[in-house]
């Protein structure tokens, strides 16, 4: 079994994007008042995932409810 390297996804346009949205994140969190808000989600799929994570990225607790 050969093992591949792994690609090189943190010289992407993409990736660059999603790191700057995180950061603009905590730096609004920082700004604030510094509270920390409990945020519900409806669903777990890949929007709710990737809410969940800028949520937690932002100082926030989600909470993910999924039907199943």
């Amino acid at each position: 079994m050969r093992d591949y390297p792994k690609p090189n996804v943190e010289d992407t346009e993409n990736y660059r994007v999603a790191n700057a949205l995180s950061n603009s994140f905590k730096t609004t969190l920082k700004s604030s008042e510094g509270t920390t808000k409990k945020v519900a989600i409806i669903g777990g799929g890949l929007s709710g995932l990737a809410c969940a994570k800028y949520l937690v990225d932002a100082g926030h607790e989600p909470t993910i409810y999924e039907a199943r």
